[in-house]
């Protein structure tokens, strides 16, 4: 019976601690993000923070601790104010008019498995394919093999991982207006491409880029640097401001795509969706991606494996 009793006081205290544990998380993110380090990472990974939720109810049966219900059900309505849009939902409406897909992959720059890649981008069958981390073997192959299926390219390979490009069914015009760009800071693992996309009729801007990231080591070996992880999140931060900067002086339809290096929740997500729509809140999960419909004036755009996008 001593045993019992102990097991359930030490279940009681474990529960308690955690709800209040899980709360002082979710104000602390509001009030302060990603603003220490390991509170960044805490953020990373702030999905798993739910997972003893599951377990809080078979808690409450065994400790009689009813007021924990309480504790259960706000927990739970925090998990659905953070992660509800993943849930499966109906996706928007189709709306007439033409449609515009795109894509957006990073390649990996070691990656030289050039006949999958390729086939990989046949199989999306997106009228614009965003590329990050370019290396000059694939660069080659794309020019060489995918020259009839994507006539319109902007390739600009790297050595390293700032290799960027853009293939397009449709012409391209890179859009070199110094005004727009020059407010854009540095950090940026590949240099952000800005383009025009003419879509029959109508222009509609695309952002191709890849964001400062945040390097805890390779193959395995996990290194701590606090000031570098706390660098390159505001480093990233800014970056998001300075892209919305580029979107407020861009008219009509804009596409931002690419890789952000931005995990969920974080700060710098909150920036870009404050003005930007996310495919994934729009239109959920679709075979593994993310896709959205979008339509501004007589044009429809749908983006697949995007990660950020806004119609006028």
């Amino acid at each position: 019976m001593r045993t019992q009793t102990t097991w359930r006081t030490v279940l009681t205290v474990l529960a308690y601690s955690y709800v209040v544990g899980l709360f002082g998380w979710a104000l602390l993110y509001n009030i302060v993000g990603d603003s220490w380090w390991w509170l960044f990472l805490i953020n990373s990974l702030a999905i798993y923070l739910f997972l003893p939720l599951l377990l809080l109810p078979i808690i409450i049966l065994v400790t009689r601790h009813h007021v924990l219900w309480l504790g259960f059900g706000v927990g739970s309505l925090l998990w659905l104010s953070f992660y509800g849009f993943f849930l499966p939902h109906t996706p928007p409406v189709r709306a007439e008019g033409r449609t515009l897909s795109v894509m957006t992959y990073n390649l990996l720059r070691h990656n030289l498995d050039t006949p999958e890649i390729l086939d990989a981008i046949r199989a999306a069958d997106a009228d614009v394919v965003a590329l990050q981390e370019l290396n000059g073997t694939t660069a080659a192959a794309i020019t060489n093999d995918l020259r009839g299926e994507y006539p319109y390219q902007l390739l600009e390979p790297g050595a390293d991982t700032s290799g960027m490009g853009i293939i397009s069914r449709y012409p391209l015009q890179s859009i070199t207006d110094m005004n727009l760009t020059k407010g854009l800071p540095d950090g940026w693992v590949g240099p952000p491409q800005l383009v025009e996309v003419m879509f029959f009729k109508t222009r509609v801007t695309l952002l191709n880029v890849h964001a400062q990231s945040t390097n805890l080591g390779y193959g395995g070996n996990v290194r701590l640097n606090p000031a570098n992880i706390e660098e390159s999140v505001r480093i990233r931060e800014e970056q998001m401001h300075a892209l919305l900067e580029v979107v407020a002086q861009r008219p009509g339809p804009l596409l931002l795509v690419g890789d952000l290096n931005t995990g969920y929740p974080s700060r710098a997500y909150d920036i870009i969706a404050e003005v930007l729509h996310d495919a994934w809140h729009e239109a959920g999960q679709a075979r593994g991606t993310p896709s959205l419909a979008l339509r501004y004036r007589a044009v429809r755009a749908r983006v697949c494996l995007a990660f950020r996008c806004r119609s006028g």
